[in-house]
């Protein structure tokens, strides 16, 4: 998998990443907003904090994995994790990915975060 990307599917990776990173900015910013607001209860700054914590540690799991599969030879990917579950999307070839690929996908996962396989979604980026 670790050929060149065509630029289409290359594109494809930087405009998921910056779309992830637009969302958390929105996000983060909604959150500050109702922390900072005059009328905001202890409750409502408490819960907005812990928001931002999460999206943070989010953030930093989301890097920590795509480099571990950068460094197992995918040519590149994007990874998304939220209370739902986690979405890795990598490029993939015409036969799609093998059985070896999905379980470093699914290690890569498992080992950074407390999700279960079941909360795992790959998506393959056809070349």
């Amino acid at each position: 998998v670790s050929a060149a990307l065509p630029a289409s599917v290359s594109g494809y990776f930087s405009e998921a990443r910056l779309t992830r990173q637009q969302s958390r900015d929105q996000a983060l910013s909604l959150l500050e907003t109702a922390a900072c607001a005059e009328s905001a209860s202890q409750d409502v700054i408490d819960s907005a904090m812990n928001e931002i914590t999460v999206m943070a540690n989010w953030s930093l799991l989301e890097s920590k994995i795509e480099n571990e599969l950068l460094a197992k030879d995918f040519a590149d990917c994007v990874v998304y994790l939220s209370s739902q579950g986690c979405t890795v999307a990598v490029p993939s070839g015409a036969d799609g990915l093998t059985e070896t690929q999905v379980a470093q996908i699914t290690d890569a996962v498992l080992c950074n975060t407390e999700m279960t396989a079941a909360a795992i979604n790959v998506i393959e980026v056809r070349n």
